[in-house]
């Protein structure tokens, strides 16, 4: 159905599977991201998949509206996917936690398209995303970096100066990337194309979790793997996944410039903007998505 039947206008085909991993806990969230997908225009076109292992998700009446793919994920699959989150991380006691992030790999199966775009539902698109889906053609899987701390800490771990670090975020949302940018995976948002859009895939995956050392979540465990593949993956500029957390660390005169250059804003970490006990930077402008 994709967002053309709430956009309106003429429809047009698309080769991008637009996807999303939830459960009803983020149904306002992914309303969120919804609007602000519509308000700018951005993919109106692409079909939209629905993984979830909460069937109360497909009771909602956006999801009816918009999806195309309506999956839930039980079975031995949900099973092994709850396995994963308990055993395979360095902090079982958030198994709970991991259980949402390792279901987004469920997408990896086969669509009916020839690439796909996963996006959390705890952020918002600030611009069109149509140039993303054209970046680096030849890789499989594309992810803006995790950010890391020696962006904000020298090797000390002292603070930066104010001014360092604006230099630095400037740098990752031009693209420059270094470092572990260039190969620590923040899985926020995956571009994922073929080869890898299939069950064997996400069954290499799984299998490659459970013989490795626990990682501490999920995404590091792509980390890992692309690491030991780098001809699979490249990272892209932060823009595509800018955290709103990173905010913090600009002076606040200047938290506009930066928030300006984002084309996604994410609203990572556990001060959530639908349910915050104080104050962040840029959490308003969720309300108004």
């Amino acid at each position: 159905m994709s967002l053309r039947k709430i956009a309106g206008g003429s429809p047009a085909n698309s080769e991008t599977t637009l996807a999303f991993a939830f459960d009803s806990g983020y149904l306002a969230p992914f309303g969120a991201m919804i609007r602000s997908m519509v308000r700018q225009r951005t993919l109106l076109d692409c079909p939209i998949a629905i993984y979830t292992d909460d069937p109360n998700v497909f009771k909602d009446p956006l999801v009816l509206a918009v999806a195309d793919v309506k999956r839930t994920v039980d079975g031995s699959l949900l099973e092994t996917m709850y396995k994963a989150a308990r055993d395979t991380v360095k902090r079982p006691e958030r198994a709970a936690w991991n259980k949402g992030t390792f279901l987004k790999w469920s997408v990896f199966e086969r669509q009916q398209t020839s690439q796909l775009l996963f996006l959390d539902v705890d952020m918002i698109c600030r611009s069109p995303l149509e140039e993303l889906l054209t970046l680096r053609p030849r890789k499989p899987f594309l992810c803006a970096p995790q950010i890391q701390r020696s962006l904000f800490q020298d090797g000390d771990g002292k603070r930066r100066a104010n001014a360092d670090i604006e230099e630095r975020l400037q740098r990752l949302l031009d693209g420059e990337l270094w470092g572990p940018h260039t190969r620590r995976v923040n899985s926020g948002m995956m571009l994922i194309r073929e080869p890898l859009l299939k069950t064997e895939f996400r069954d290499e995956l799984l299998r490659y979790a459970f013989a490795s050392e626990p990682q501490l979540n999920e995404q590091s465990h792509f980390s890992k793997y692309f690491a030991e593949n780098p001809s699979l993956m490249a990272t892209v500029s932060v823009k595509y996944n800018f955290q709103a957390n990173y905010l913090r660390y600009i002076e606040q005169a200047r938290r506009s410039d930066f928030a300006s250059q984002a084309t996604i804003l994410h609203y990572a970490g556990k001060s959530k903007p639908w349910n915050a006990t104080k104050h962040e930077p840029f959490q308003l402008e969720w309300f108004c998505a």
